[in-house]
């Protein structure tokens, strides 16, 4: 049975529908597909930006806390103050020294005339454990002291490819530095011409705090909002500057 030119035409076009309908049905299911991936991830990994803040003023005690010093009569020597602070922290920014010294007689006539003489002079040495002096200074009369000593340990801020967030936390933590040090400050009191006799039943007394700051780290998926920029005082460092790196404000000494 042969068909008419007009049924070859119909079956013609009906086998061109079918054929076009299949390639949309497969080029439907290849774009949902890809739309059920997010374009952040590559390989089942997402990528982590790093933001950071600075933690709030920490105080911390040195083991001796008697912030006092006798004058000896029959001694020519005075025993120094001595104390012993262990800074042991993960990602240290600074560390600031805080001291405070009023001489309870001020000198000859309560120091009103001649200059203050006979009034005592305190001194305050802070070092580090090899010995290396941070800062010494020194007041007749008085001294007030306010060093810091400030730490160039930011880590990498590069973002982090992982799996999760368990992936990147632990990634992130493996970047920490970890800082150990134990500073010694020697405080040491010289009396004036009578000073022994006039103090003999009273202390001379001054105030001790010390504290320090940190860098606090955390993640930001690309898909939350995009942190913001770091300061310009703490740019981004590509790789860690290590422990031990610091110097003191308004004081010429600095470690390398």
């Amino acid at each position: 049975m042969s068909l008419k030119k007009s049924d070859k035409i119909i079956a013609l076009v009906g086998v061109l529908i079918l054929i076009v309908a299949g390639i949309g049905i497969v080029l439907y299911s290849s774009s949902d597909g890809e739309n059920d991936t997010p374009i952040y991830k590559n390989d089942d990994k997402t990528m982590f930006d790093i933001s950071f803040i600075e933690s709030a003023s920490m105080p911390i005690e040195p083991d001796n806390q008697a912030y006092s010093i006798k004058p000896k009569l029959f001694n020519r020597g005075i025993k120094p103050y001595v104390g012993n602070v262990v800074i042991s922290q993960k990602n240290l920014k600074s560390v600031t020294f805080y001291l405070k010294y009023n001489d309870n007689v001020k000198g000859f006539l309560g120091g009103r005339l001649l200059g203050g003489i006979g009034a005592d002079t305190l001194t305050v040495n802070v070092k580090d454990s090899e010995e290396n002096v941070i800062f010494s200074k020194s007041g007749k009369g008085s001294l007030m002291v306010n060093e810091t000593i400030e730490f160039s340990s930011m880590i990498s801020l590069e973002p982090i490819e992982a799996k999760d967030t368990t992936d990147a936390n632990q990634q992130l933590e493996k970047r920490y530095i970890n800082t150990e040090e134990t500073y010694k400050i020697t405080v040491s009191l010289k009396t004036g011409i009578w000073g022994k006799f006039r103090e003999i039943l009273k202390k001379d007394t001054f105030k001790l705090e010390i504290s320090y700051i940190c860098y606090e780290y955390s993640l930001v998926g690309m898909n939350d909002e995009t942190p913001d920029e770091p300061d310009d005082d703490y740019p981004p460092l590509g790789s860690n500057l290590g422990f031990g790196v610091y110097s003191a404000t308004n004081f010429g000494l600095t470690k390398l």
